[in-house]
């Protein structure tokens, strides 16, 4: 839960791209932008399905749970990681934008 930690693992012109929103290019807007998820919610709990390497490809599929004022909540998600000199430059992710708009209406009510 620790953002400088998360940007670490980017290389400096790395692209996060969660595929319904906004690319976010570089690894400083890359911390900033997990800071502000990190401080947005008390815990979540990655729950990896199936994780598969080829080259410097990494697909991913888990399940995201997050805590809310309900209790817990699940955004499943399909992530595509391309590595550079072992850091990230490129992570894709794709999941259910109105599932997640959801989750977020769920923490705030």
């Amino acid at each position: 839960m620790n953002a400088d930690n998360v940007a670490a693992f980017f290389t400096d012109d790395a692209v996060y791209h969660n595929i319904p929103m906004e690319r976010i290019v570089g690894r400083d807007a890359i911390r900033a932008t997990v800071k502000g998820w990190l401080d947005a919610m008390p815990s979540i709990d990655f729950r990896f399905k199936h994780v598969f390497v080829e080259g410097n490809v990494v697909l991913m599929e888990r399940c995201d749970v997050v805590s809310t004022a309900r209790g817990t909540a699940e955004l499943p998600i399909m992530a595509v990681i391309e590595l550079e000199n072992g850091k990230i430059a490129a992570w894709r992710e794709y999941f259910d934008l109105l599932q997640m708009q959801a989750l977020n209406s769920t923490e705030h009510s």
